[in-house]
């Protein structure tokens, strides 16, 4: 493909665009690009790693994969389209369909942040070139509303339903352990706002004097007996539907986590801020699915999934799906 596919820096308001593959499909892409100026597209080059295609095409190769990142931030890329060659899993799920076997074979995936991303995307073709759009997940106001309305009436109807056996939580808290009946700590919100949120006291009175901070135990010593119980049934977390009323939870999110821990898992995994973008909940796909032994990184997998795919209809089925966990570990 001739060089003039990679002019100069056109008119203001054209997007830098990158494709990812200088093969077959991504020349295809480029041409039907360049017969398209309308759509404001200044083509910066390709990104290749098979190098006989990469000194074969004849195009602007603009570096790896490896360094897609750097290219990224070096040509100031507005969008990135992936028209690589088929890859192993294309290959397999070809030969799946091709034999009949895709009903009879099963094939689960240990999603990437790319794969939950992908799960909701919807389609923006190029003349008759199928392209899948990833986009940032944007609700609409009909879903927030809903959502909002739905955690309102949740919270109302738990708090008064639960108000008899709360009560009782309460009194059995002052009787086996001494110290305060509500417990309250500093957590990380919606956009990294702290907030303080309550809980019925599960632990011993100052269980962190010197221990310090410490993440979700279920063999902790400092759990008290009636701390168990509330634990295994979430009744210690009925005060946090004081939260969602005040608008600084959801009914379903990611669990809110300290401020300490949030520094250290954002520096560990930084896709990890990604999950700070919705409110978090009183449960969540990863409570419903997890447990206390599951690792941040496989959870943070679960928020990433609810993230881009979350609905009102996902919301009901997490909470449905968290009353059966709950019926299930106070019937153990």
């Amino acid at each position: 493909m001739p060089n003039h596919y990679f002019a100069a820096p056109s008119e203001q308001g054209c997007r830098n665009l990158v494709i990812v593959g200088a093969g077959d499909r991504g020349r295809d892409l480029a041409r039907a690009i360049e017969r398209h100026p309308e759509l404001g597209y200044r083509l910066i080059g390709f990104v290749e790693d098979d190098s006989r295609i990469a000194n074969d095409s004849g195009n602007r190769i603009l570096g790896t994969t490896a360094e897609l990142p750097s290219i990224i931030e070096r040509h100031a890329v507005d969008e990135v389209i992936i028209a690589a060659a088929p890859s192993w899993q294309e290959t397999l799920m070809r030969y799946l369909v091709d034999t009949g076997r895709e009903s009879s074979v099963q094939v689960r995936v240990f999603p990437s942040l790319f794969e939950a991303m992908i799960a909701g995307m919807h389609f923006s073709p190029i003349e008759d070139i199928p392209l899948g759009q990833i986009s940032p997940s944007h609700t609409t106001l009909l879903y927030q509303a809903g959502k909002r309305t739905l955690d309102i009436l949740a919270s109302i109807a738990m708090l008064i339903m639960l108000a008899p056996l709360a009560a009782v939580m309460c009194a059995l808290i002052r009787l086996t352990s001494p110290g305060p009946i509500l417990f309250e700590q500093k957590r990380v919100g919606l956009m990294g706002r702290v907030f303080n949120l309550y809980k019925l006291r599960t632990m011993v009175a100052d269980a962190e004097k010197y221990t310090g901070p410490k993440l979700a135990d279920p063999y902790d010593e400092r759990v008290t007996t009636i701390g168990k119980f509330m634990r295994a049934t979430r009744m210690d977390e009925v005060p946090q539907f004081i939260n969602v009323l005040l608008g600084e939870m959801s009914i379903v999110g990611p669990r809110p986590e300290r401020p300490e821990f949030v520094r250290d898992f954002m520096a560990r995994i930084p896709s990890y801020i990604k999950r700070l973008e919705v409110k978090p909940g009183i449960t969540g796909l990863a409570q419903v699915y997890g447990g206390y032994h599951t690792s941040v990184q496989h959870k943070v997998r679960y928020d990433w999934y609810y993230v881009y795919r979350r609905s009102l209809a996902l919301d009901l089925r997490i909470i449905l799906l968290t009353a059966g966990v709950v019926l299930r570990r106070a019937g153990s």
